[in-house]
């Protein structure tokens, strides 16, 4: 589960990066589960001893998906190297940041920290914070995309942040499937083991497990991954670079446009759904600002 939610929290695949950065990430996300982990025994053991009811502090889990999406990405990116707009892997960044700052302004937001990973990462991401937003460009997307399409992934990420999707959308269906679980396993695993039944325990977590850690978060995603291909295609007034960025990943990931991974849907219906959003909302042959 640990790992699960931390490839999901940070978005990122297996990549090459260094071993002293994957340890430092390894220790961050350790060491914030402990503490967690630690608090919610302290605050347990606390209720028990003054008579009240633990039971209401199982929402407390929900501090765990909370660190991984909110916390985990500022400590493992925020010591990445800045991007240099002059000479980033040799393409010349600067219209992109220049627009980065024009939609910043736009709508009110704080000014976006770019980073780049140092790795081979197919992919990018962008953390809402309160004094500043992170933007961080995978390795291989600058290495293998022109700024265009570049362009167009970071709109799909920016988007995220202005809808506060991980906040208010993807860390609830997180908080509220690891609260469930939680409470299948103090009322129905926790009987089964003491009665001698190991294996119906077992099969009582996987099983939820899947449908509450598993499904209901990838949902709730998938969802929201829609809404910000909209707000994107509104954001570049078009919807070609978007569309253009995620062709180039599929190609790149070596996957057909109709793959289906679970957390996200196909590509093929998010290129359907945005170009009918942008037929349907944009005046054609005027791109809106």
């Amino acid at each position: 589960v640990r790992a699960a939610l931390a490839r999901w929290a940070i978005r990122q695949p297996d990549d090459e990066e260094t071993l002293a950065l994957r340890l430092y990430t390894e220790l961050a996300l350790a060491l914030g589960i402990v503490v967690i982990l630690a608090f919610n025994t302290w605050a347990w053991g606390l209720a028990e001893r003054h008579g009240l009811q633990p039971m209401f502090l199982v929402g407390l889990v929900a501090l765990i998906p909370f660190y991984l999406s909110m916390a985990l990405p500022w400590i493992r990116y925020v010591r990445s190297p800045s991007l240099d707009l002059s000479a980033a892997a040799g393409v010349d960044l600067t219209e992109v940041k220049e627009w980065l700052d024009e939609v910043s302004a736009k709508h009110r937001l704080p000014p976006f920290e770019i980073r780049v990973q140092t790795g081979n990462l197919l992919n990018a991401l962008a953390m809402g914070g309160l004094f500043r937003h992170l933007v961080v460009l995978g390795g291989g997307l600058l290495a293998k995309m022109p700024p265009e399409e570049i362009k167009g992934i970071l709109a799909h990420e920016i988007a995220h942040v202005i809808r506060r999707d991980v906040a208010l959308r993807l860390v609830p269906a997180a908080s509220l499937g690891l609260i469930a679980q939680v409470l299948v396993i103090l009322n129905f695993v926790d009987p089964l083991w003491d009665d001698g039944h190991p294996w119906a325990a077992a099969a009582t977590v996987f099983v939820c497990g899947g449908l509450l850690l598993g499904l209901f978060p990838a949902l709730v995603s998938r969802r929201a991954e829609y809404g910000a291909d909209r707000l994107a295609v509104e954001l570049l007034g078009d919807h070609a670079p978007l569309e253009a960025g995620l062709r180039r990943f599929a190609e790149l990931e070596s996957t057909p446009l109709d793959y289906n991974p679970g957390s996200h849907p196909p590509m093929s219906k998010r290129i359907e759904a945005m170009r009918r959003f942008a037929a349907e909302n944009l005046p054609a042959g005027a791109p809106r600002d």
